[in-house]
C-alpha cells in the first residue's frame, strides 16, 4: 500500500469512521 494509495483511501476510511460513532 503507498502513500499515493493511503491518502486517496483516507477520505473514504474517515467518512466509514463517521458512521460508526
Amino acid at each position: 500500500l503507498t502513500v499515493r494509495h493511503w491518502k486517496s483511501l483516507l477520505p473514504i476510511y474517515n467518512s466509514l469512521v463517521w458512521k460508526a460513532m
